[in-house]
């Protein structure tokens, strides 16, 4: 797969910008506050319908040019044949999405004619930061390439807002005996996502963990870990190791179920779902310790790189074909031998889109075969 071009309208600093990409490298080169992110957060939003860095549509809005809408289209070469894909804005009607000239219905039809993979300083989080950075990291990469899952997130996510209504009305004097129905109905979604996750982690850790003993030249041995929020699978954390592992999904029915009995005046008083997959969690171990307690810095980057990486091979292996990568000024972050693993892996596979301030990080040989651009105040001029 890979972007053959991209055309911005009155997005963020962009009046109106029209680029060509080579199949491999692609550098986007200037100093910093220049526009070279918005480029990259323009494909993103093409490949998954929303932005990376705002929830709120009409941010992305060049306000400096006195416009109402933006646009953002990308030509695409895949596997589907080539695709034009537009994502449109205008504060007054609202967001929609074409592909070829034909309106999608809903953002979720988009996801999978261009499946990216974005890297940015922010990423080494799924490392060190909070829990919802690591399920953010899994539900992302499945949703792109799993109709399924996709549709088990959207209805999970309505039926834990209902829920937790639910309980806010309860603490407040409402019926409880309807909670009973939604235990039911969140107990059988969660079951379903949580399976799917697992089922997902198993292969991404096999790559992961060949990863990441390349890159420490065997020294060290990447491990993941599921960690349920309720006693799940005779415990609350499933090392994920290569090969099958099945769950077992009526009996962990029956676990959680038995848990939310158990915790309801817990949750009532509260006023909100505890457990269940937006509350699970993803431990990253190497040499069997937790990298985010008792890793170094450049531990965890290499572990969050791993992870990247192995993204990239396991859409490829879902799909048939390599993803988008996407580099936000992420070279900086890492060291030299970082660095050139990185490269040297993506060389000649995978379309790659990177910024930077700075083409020191490159060698001549990787230059002279990328195509090189220079952004300065929302304009782009090609090397």
């Amino acid at each position: 797969m890979i972007i053959k071009g991209l055309e911005v309208h009155n997005f963020r600093n962009y009046d109106h910008q029209k680029l060509s990409f080579a199949p491999g490298l692609n550098l986007i080169c200037g100093e910093n506050a220049q526009g070279k992110t918005n480029l990259l957060e323009a494909i993103y939003l093409v490949g998954t319908g929303k932005s990376f860095r705002t929830p709120q549509d009409r941010d992305l809005i060049n306000v400096g040019s006195g416009a109402s809408a933006y646009q953002v289209q990308v030509q695409v070469e895949s596997k589907w044949g080539d695709l034009i894909l537009k994502v449109e804005y205008d504060k007054k009607s609202g967001k929609t999405i074409t592909l070829n000239h034909t309106l999608l219905a809903k953002r979720s039809e988009l996801l999978g004619y261009l499946t990216v993979v974005i890297f940015t300083p922010e990423d080494l989080n799924i490392v060190k930061g909070g829990p919802s950075h690591r399920r953010r990291f899994i539900d992302l990469e499945l949703a792109q390439i799993n109709p399924g899952f996709r549709s088990n997130l959207i209805d999970y996510s309505k039926v834990l807002g209902q829920r937790n209504n639910l309980l806010k009305q309860v603490q407040n004097g409402a019926n409880p005996t309807l909670k009973e129905v939604f235990d039911v109905q969140l107990t059988e979604l969660a079951i379903r996502l949580t399976a799917k996750r697992i089922e997902a982690l198993h292969r991404i850790t096999a790559y992961a963990r060949a990863i990441h003993q390349a890159i420490t030249k065997d020294r060290e041995e990447l491990a993941l870990e599921y960690v349920s929020s309720y006693p799940a699978w005779g415990g609350q954390r499933t090392r994920i190791l290569d090969g099958s592992w099945q769950v077992d999904q009526n009996e962990q029915r029956e676990v959680l179920l038995k848990y939310f009995k158990a915790k309801e005046k817990e949750e009532i008083q509260r006023g909100a779902t505890g457990y269940g997959p937006h509350r699970d969690d993803l431990n990253l171990l190497v040499n069997g310790r937790d990298v985010r307690t008792f890793g170094s810095q450049g531990q965890q980057r290499t572990a969050a790189l791993a992870l990247k990486l192995a993204e990239l091979e396991f859409m490829k292996e879902q799909t048939g074909e390599y993803p988008v990568l996407l580099l936000d000024d992420v070279l900086s972050e890492l060291d030299k031998t970082r660095r050139k693993y990185l490269m040297d892996v993506v060389k000649d596979q995978v379309q790659v889109i990177v910024t930077s301030t700075e083409l020191d990080f490159f060698d001549l040989d990787q230059l002279k075969a990328a195509k090189v651009f220079k952004v300065a105040n929302g304009k782009v001029n090609q090397l």
